[in-house]
């Protein structure tokens, strides 16, 4: 029988909480109380929490439940099979990394690589010595405490590369747009999910007043701010002078006394338990908020996470600036793609606008007619009117040069306003000659059109006195139409739709005149 253990249960118990606080834990398995009390004596002076077991079973528990930092194991016991012990050890997930030394009373290489393959790290011949104990303990202990440092620092440095990677990318993918609705949508989607937030906000300020949100990312379960537009009125000039000096704000203060009582009763109503805001600037200027709100959790910000946020908000400024400029330039040359095509006076289409979309019209009805789907059936016709003002001349010789502008800009609004079809241009042709090009309008159609486009203009009762025909300003108007085709050209449509309208001026003017390309003599 084995020796009776002469160290009481309750004692051992004691021992196992000592040292709570300390940073190192050894465990010490061997059947011999005896052992237990001489290893004991040696370790216990020092800053080490001990722990004792007597069997396999308890062994291992005790070093899953209490993660040592050191396990001394005794491998030349009757009862406990250190070598299986270890083995045992290794193979468990929750303690396969914890360092165990053996305890042998033989060095034999026989065992000792038994040992070393069983993952035991070192081992220490019986009798033992205390010197070479404290020795081999504490020097394991600092291999042990530098790798773990390490480890924690590569951990860290991972994170750390993942995390600007990540920022990175999200900074990349924000460069590619110059869609301010895209790079803010992009932005606030990609912040909470790499913050694992419930909801991220932009406010954007419109003055030092006052300001809007301009877009948000928000967790399904949780209520969107847009649907209440209370917050907008929240944020006011004293918020603008808070926001503008302060980049980050430690979450464990959230409603700080210089925020007024709308903003801190918002943040109460969305059940906001921590947050963080980061001005979003360009140069100088404050333009707007990123505000990253937690509502299920209380949340400590890592310096690390503010920081980065911080660089990528930066970048998003300079983002916004970019596509606000690119926006600019698309109204500037959209403005002045539209003066180019512009007659200045008469705010019609000009003439070279009048080429362009005639002959791309023409192109556009003549594929259709040669579409294989059209086979055998009759194409779009293309319609055109030329209107010419009668004895215009006249009119500027008695009312002046500025009255017959102004003639001519009522004339314009007015066949503007007759003609009102999408698809229909009306173009200042020359002078005194204005024309309106008809897609898909069918020759009678066309006709009726200039019909209404003349009792519209005699209707203006724009006085004329010099007139030979009329009191008023009246307009003769040539109609031309055709289905565009090889055989045809656009310059021919012009010359027909000149050709009636030469015809209703012969004819006494004050009228349309029709013509069609395959019948000349075809008239209204």
């Amino acid at each position: 029988m084995l020796e009776q253990p002469q160290i009481p249960n309750h004692q051992l118990q004691i021992e196992l909480s000592i040292c709570q606080a300390n940073k190192n834990t050894i465990l010490i398995i061997d059947d011999a109380i005896s052992n237990l009390e001489f290893l004991r004596e040696i370790l216990i002076n020092l800053d080490f929490k001990l722990l004792f077991a007597t069997d396999s079973e308890t062994a291992i528990y005790q070093a899953e439940y209490y993660q040592p930092n050191l396990i001394l194991l005794d491998t030349t016991s009757p009862i406990i099979d250190g070598f299986e012990t270890c083995r045992q050890l290794k193979l468990n997930e929750v303690t396969k990394n914890i360092s165990v030394v053996l305890m042998t009373e033989k060095a034999e290489t026989e065992c000792t690589i038994r040992g070393f393959k069983l993952g035991a790290v070192d081992y220490i011949t019986k009798p033992i010595l205390p010197a070479e104990l404290l020795a081999r303990v504490t020097t394991r202990l600092t291999i042990n405490n530098l790798q773990k440092q390490l480890e924690e620092q590569n951990v860290r440095l991972q994170k750390q590369m993942e995390t600007e990677r990540l920022i990175a990318s999200m900074q990349e993918r924000i460069r590619k747009s110059l869609n301010l609705e895209e790079i803010l949508n992009t932005t606030v989607n990609e912040v909470r999910q790499f913050l694992q937030m419930d909801r991220v906000i932009i406010y954007q300020f419109k003055s030092k007043h006052s300001g809007f949100v301009a877009v948000e990312s928000v967790s399904p379960e949780w209520t969107s701010v847009l649907e209440n537009a209370s917050i907008d009125s929240c944020i006011t000039e004293n918020l603008f002078d808070v926001y503008r000096e302060r980049e980050g704000r430690d979450t464990r203060n959230i409603y700080p006394g210089d925020f007024n009582r709308c903003y801190v009763d918002l943040l109460t109503r969305f059940q906001v338990k921590s947050d963080l805001v980061v001005t979003i600037k360009q140069g100088e200027e404050l333009w707007g908020l990123l505000i990253a709100l937690q509502c299920s959790r209380s949340r400590q910000w890592q310096q690390v996470e503010i920081d980065l946020i911080k660089q990528f908000v930066t970048q998003v400024g300079i983002a916004i600036q970019q596509a606000q400029l690119y926006e600019e330039l698309k109204i500037a040359n959209r403005k002045l793609r539209r003066l180019a095509n512009l007659d200045s006076l008469t705010q019609l289409a000009n003439r070279r606008r009048f080429n362009a979309y005639l002959n791309q019209e023409w192109r556009r009805l003549q594929i259709e007619e040669s579409d294989e789907f059209n086979f055998g059936k009759s194409g779009s016709p293309l319609s055109l009117i030329l209107c010419d003002v009668d004895f215009f001349k006249l009119y500027n010789d008695t009312y002046g040069h500025l009255a017959g502008d102004f003639c001519l800009q009522q004339i314009a609004q007015a066949i503007q306003a007759a003609v009102n079809r999408p698809s229909a241009l009306v173009a200042r042709y020359g002078g005194e000659e204005l024309a309106v090009i008809l897609p898909n309008t069918k020759p009678r159609d066309a006709f009726y059109l200039a019909e209404q486009i003349r009792r519209r203009v005699k209707a203006l009762k724009i006085s004329h006195t010099r007139s030979p025909i009329r009191q008023y300003v009246t307009l003769s108007l040539g109609v031309a139409s055709t289905v565009p085709s090889d055989v045809s050209s656009p310059a021919k449509l012009v010359a027909a739709a000149d050709k009636a309208l030469y015809k209703a001026k012969k004819q006494g003017r004050d009228r349309t005149y029709i013509i069609g390309l395959e019948d000349c003599r075809c008239s209204y």
